[in-house]
């Protein structure tokens, strides 16, 4: 068997058996227990706003654990509360930040830095053993790094979105196709867009039907860390994406790396991979015996991240006309 083979198998196999905090989501906060923690948030802070909406991915998860923990005297009590003044926190800071861009952007790679060494600590282990906040962090993190360009588009469609990547139809019998047939738009979820909805509608004589159709100009995955599975996942998830909407520039962003990187280069439909802690991933109980500590932010590459998101928006996607230029693609 090559090196690369067996170095592989490993990887796949420490994926399965360590335990996998930092990409699986908890279900999305409902409006109920956004409105209770919102209520929690007024009353320690003096505040009538919590951040509501699917750019704030951080905020519902926070939300559902101050609903079901906040106030109730216990050791993850304690914890809740401490997560949310650290997030108010890192979000006052990040927001506040100004000055040139790359200023700017050093700014709020400091203040995720703190926060995320904060998350990172055995206590918020401890009461978030799927690591919802830790990947919940990157999402949002990634709406307040990118909002100077996304306030030039306000109509934007922004944040975690079920994105569409398809359509077909389908019908219960004959008389139903003749009729209308039901339109079926598969989605899938991803972790950050910057997009557009749009309403598809079917019509057949008086009668019709009208239906949602998100699409992405810019798709971002966030990974606490990733490995080959996560790596194929992401390359199958931009392939569907394109079909769709072909101009979509597809983003991997990663904390740090869990995979051989001889295997990275054949991704065809991810247009940009981002380690943006440059180190390997290791049990972050392993980790922390050792005294070893996760390795900062990498400013250079969240600014090129920035750099090529706002190109991409502020770009003509058309290629002028090939005989006068030619070039086709």
């Amino acid at each position: 068997m090559a090196d690369g083979t067996k170095d592989d198998a490993r990887v796949d196999e420490e994926s399965k058996s360590e335990d996998q905090i930092d990409d699986t989501e908890d279900e999305p906060a409902t409006p109920a227990e956004i409105d209770a923690a919102a209520q929690i948030y007024a009353e320690v802070t003096g505040e009538d706003e919590f951040p509501k909406g699917p750019q704030y991915p951080h905020a519902g998860n926070i939300a559902k654990k101050i609903k079901d923990h906040s106030g109730k005297g216990t050791t993850r009590s304690a914890t809740i509360d401490e997560i949310f003044k650290q997030y108010r926190s890192w979000r006052k800071v990040t927001l506040s930040a100004n000055g040139e861009k790359s200023e700017v952007i050093a700014k709020k790679v400091t203040a995720f830095e703190g926060y995320s060494s904060f998350l990172d600590t055995e206590p918020v282990d401890e009461f978030d053993s799927r690591g919802a906040l830790v990947s919940s962090a990157l999402e949002e993190f990634c709406y307040y790094l990118l909002l100077p360009i996304l306030e030039n588009f306000p109509q934007a469609l922004l944040g975690k979105q079920d994105t569409y990547q398809g359509l077909y139809f389908t019908a219960a019998n004959f008389s139903q196709l003749l009729k209308l047939p039901t339109a079926n738009t598969p989605v899938n979820t991803l972790d950050f867009i910057i997009g557009v909805q749009v309403l598809g509608s079917v019509k057949q004589d008086e009668v019709s039907k009208d239906f949602p159709i998100r699409l992405p100009a810019v798709a971002v995955e966030c990974k606490g860390y990733l490995d080959r599975p996560r790596f194929i996942e992401s390359q199958n998830m931009a392939r569907a994406i394109k079909s769709a909407f072909p101009q979509c520039m597809y983003i991997l962003v990663a904390q740090c790396l869990k995979l051989n990187t001889n295997k990275v280069a054949v991704a065809p439909d991810i247009d940009h991979i981002y380690v943006w802690r440059r180190m390997q991933n290791i049990d972050r109980k392993i980790r922390r015996k050792s005294g070893q500590p996760l390795a900062p932010l990498y400013t250079p590459a969240i600014e090129l991240f920035y750099n090529q998101v706002e190109h991409h928006l502020t770009s003509n996607w058309q290629m002028p006309n090939p005989f006068g230029t030619g070039i086709l693609k």
